[in-house]
């Protein structure tokens, strides 16, 4: 049997992605992140388990999962509206704000600096202390470090920016043509999308994907984009119906959809598929056969059930990320150095 390439599989799910954007923002936005999301949460949490999530000790994990935990309660309190009178929807924001910049920060700091740490006992404490300072000096009345923290990280630079620094350093250990065209079209994409004549978009997407959309919670990331491109939206507007606001919606449909597949396309690199048991295996398709009835039933519901595996993916993936970077970095560095040396 032949084996089709991860990097071939890329292009196409880039294209895939890019044209079915565009012709369907919501509804492909709504179905990818029903049918593939779950699959790739739990597919990608047994992996990561199974590579003790990339980190050099345990604590940060525990945090991980400690602040994860602590966000979930957030969100279920505040939607059966249980939380107490002196926790606004602000405060919630700022709460969960800080417990994610808080674990990153953490791993950033137990990853680069731990090695070299001479403290003789419990470094990883002094770590988290010196990550607790360091967050609330960035925290404090600083609104664009919540915008980034609280609205980008878990969604677009996850999604996106960290797919790309993914594919980038797949490249660099494995260079090919294909690779590189795969990382050329992430970059054109974007372009492309704002700048195609809007007359290309669709315009007939149904009143019920927009709506089952705009009650997910996920308008709150389309009114920031929105409002870095024009400071005079109000909440009266309805960008949903605006050329600037389909482009949007087309990126996140595309941006999502793509980091989904591109999960798939490198099940033979980086190997998750053999890393789940077979109890584990029907485990997992009990639970996305689960979690994609629950999102068919009520998306708002399927999306209150999963909060935990979605954020939890996405904080879990710190370590991960951290070394991917770092990898690049060393790269270009090694690089420097010869053409110097």
């Amino acid at each position: 049997m032949v084996l089709v390439s991860s990097d071939f599989l890329n292009v196409v799910f880039i294209l895939i992605a890019a044209i079915s954007a565009l012709i369907l923002p919501f509804e492909l936005f709504l179905f990818s992140y029903a049918f593939l999301g779950p699959i790739h949460y739990l597919t990608e949490i047994n992996w990561l388990n199974s590579r003790k999530f990339f980190a050099k000790s345990k604590l940060p994990i525990y945090l991980i999962i400690s602040a994860t935990l602590a966000l979930s309660l957030l969100y279920f309190t505040n939607y059966f509206q249980l939380s107490p009178s002196f926790l606004s929807k602000q405060r919630l924001a700022s709460m969960a704000t800080y417990a994610i910049l808080l674990s990153f920060v953490f791993v950033l700091f137990t990853e680069l600096l731990s090695e070299k740490l001479t403290i003789s006992k419990y470094p990883q404490i002094f770590i988290f202390f010196m990550s607790l300072l360091l967050t609330v000096i960035l925290l404090r009345k600083n609104y664009q470090v919540h915008l980034v923290t609280f609205v980008f990280l878990p969604t677009l630079i996850h999604v996106f920016l960290f797919t790309f620094f993914f594919m980038w350093f797949g490249y660099l250990k494995k260079p090919n043509s294909l690779g590189l065209l795969s990382l050329v079209l992430m970059l054109i994409i974007p372009l492309a999308i704002a700048f195609l004549p809007f007359e290309i978009f669709n315009f007939n997407t149904s009143t019920a994907a927009i709506d089952t959309y705009s009650n997910s919670g996920f308008q709150t990331l389309n009114r920031v984009l929105y409002s870095i491109f024009d400071s005079s939206i109000t909440t009266e507007t309805n960008f949903y119906e605006t050329i600037k606001g389909i482009k949007i919606q087309s990126f996140i449909a595309f941006a999502y959809t793509y980091h989904y597949l591109n999960w798939f396309a490198k099940i033979n690199i980086v190997g998750w598929a053999k890393s789940i048991s077979k109890i584990n295996l029907l485990v997992i398709l009990c639970l996305w056969g689960l979690a994609v009835g629950l999102y068919i039933y009520n998306f708002k519901i399927g999306l209150l059930a999963l909060f935990f595996m979605s954020l939890g993916h996405v904080l879990l993936e710190f370590p991960l990320n951290i070394k991917v970077m770092k990898g690049i970095l060393s790269h270009y560095h090694i690089k420097f150095k010869a053409y110097w040396g």
